[in-house]
This record gives structure tokens, C-alpha cells and sequence, in this order.
């Protein structure tokens, strides 16, 4: 007998964090071209923002199994998602490209913590449905993240 998925409140927050972290890469991806016009960046520094953002999600994977155990795992959920917005924001007022290289690692580096998180969260609160409920975030996640570009 399949697993049934039960979509409790804690689920939905997750599906909303995972939703938040959707929109910051999609945003954040579709913000590069203007960006770099607007700061005059050559093609080679903007590329830099996409690989600062993918070594800040590695070097904070390294550090996420001391982090959850000091922080436990809700605060590990949110101290990415709120480091996660405060690059955002850093991109935002940004108007240098150490800034803006800056904030796409922290961004990056931060969302990687909560999306990490939220997944093993979603694992842990379904049991035999885990894999049904990761699915279905990343699903909903997609489908918010996917408004981002169109905002931006």
C-alpha cells in the first residue's frame, strides 16, 4: 500500500519557503542582463554572478551539517532564508560589482541552506511519503519561482 501525503501547515510553510527560494534564482537569473547593462559589466563579470551563487551553495553545503546541528532545523530554515533575501536586497542597492558578486554568493550560498533544509524537513515530517511531498514542493516551487522573470 502506497503512502498517503497529508498536506498539514507545516508542509504549505515549506512549500512557501521552497516557493521564496524558486522566485530568488529565477529573479536573480532574469536580473543579470539588466544588471550588467546597468553597471556596465563585460559579459565575463557577469558571468562571474551564476558561478559566485553555485560556490556559495557548496561552501555552504560543506557548512550545513555543523549548522542544523548548532542551530537545529527550523532556525537553519530560516537564517538561509533571511541571508538569502539579504543578498537580494545587497543586489538590489548594489551599484558595484564586488557588491553585487558579494550578494549573489551570499544569496546563493543562503538559499542552498534553506533549500537543503526544507527538503530534508519534508523527508523527515512524511516519513514513507518524503518522496511524495519533495516532488510536489519542487513542483509548487517551479510553478511560483516561474512568476519571477515575468516581474522582474
Amino acid at each position: 500500500m502506497a503512502a498517503r501525503l497529508t498536506r498539514d501547515r507545516p508542509t504549505w510553510l515549506v512549500y512557501l519557503q521552497l516557493g521564496v527560494f524558486a522566485t530568488y534564482l529565477y529573479g536573480l537569473s532574469a536580473a543579470l542582463p539588466m544588471l550588467r547593462a546597468e553597471l556596465g559589466l563585460s559579459q565575463t563579470i557577469a558571468g562571474l554572478h551564476g558561478t559566485v551563487m553555485a560556490v556559495g551553495g557548496v561552501l555552504t553545503g560543506l557548512a550545513l551539517p555543523r549548522l542544523t546541528r548548532r542551530l537545529g532545523t527550523r532556525a537553519t530554515v530560516w537564517t538561509g532564508l533571511a541571508g538569502m533575501n539579504a543578498g537580494v536586497l545587497l543586489v538590489v542597492l548594489g551599484h558595484t560589482p564586488q557588491v553585487t558578486l558579494f550578494a549573489y554568493g551570499l544569496a546563493g550560498g543562503m538559499g542552498s541552506i534553506s533549500l537543503y533544509t526544507s527538503m530534508s524537513v519534508l523527508g523527515e515530517h512524511h516519513g514513507p511519503a518524503g518522496p511524495s511531498a519533495i516532488s510536489e514542493a519542487n513542483a509548487v516551487a517551479g510553478a511560483i519561482g516561474l512568476f519571477a522573470p515575468f516581474v522582474v
